[in-house]
């Protein structure tokens, strides 16, 4: 078996590592964002209400975007995000 056909036959260690250093960004970002909600929620009730009205879709796309990436990088699909 050729070298290729064994690193094809591994999954892709780079993109597997490109795809951590993804979800870590993101996760900082997320949590940045929850932070903010929290302060816009002790300064004003109604604002932070409306904020986490909008967020919920952010929080939304970026799991699937991290599940994206995932299958992208190990070749493994979810089949069924949610069971």
């Amino acid at each position: 078996m050729s070298e290729q056909g064994t690193n094809k036959a591994k999954w892709n260690m780079h993109a597997a590592l490109q795809h951590i250093y993804f979800n870590e960004i993101m996760f900082a970002g997320l949590v940045l964002l929850c932070f903010f909600g929290e302060v816009l929620m002790e300064v004003s009730d109604r604002a932070g209400v409306f904020y986490w009205l909008l967020m919920s879709p952010v929080f939304f796309f970026a799991t699937l975007l991290s599940e994206k990436t995932k299958a992208m990088a190990t070749d493994h699909k979810t089949e069924h995000l949610i069971n």
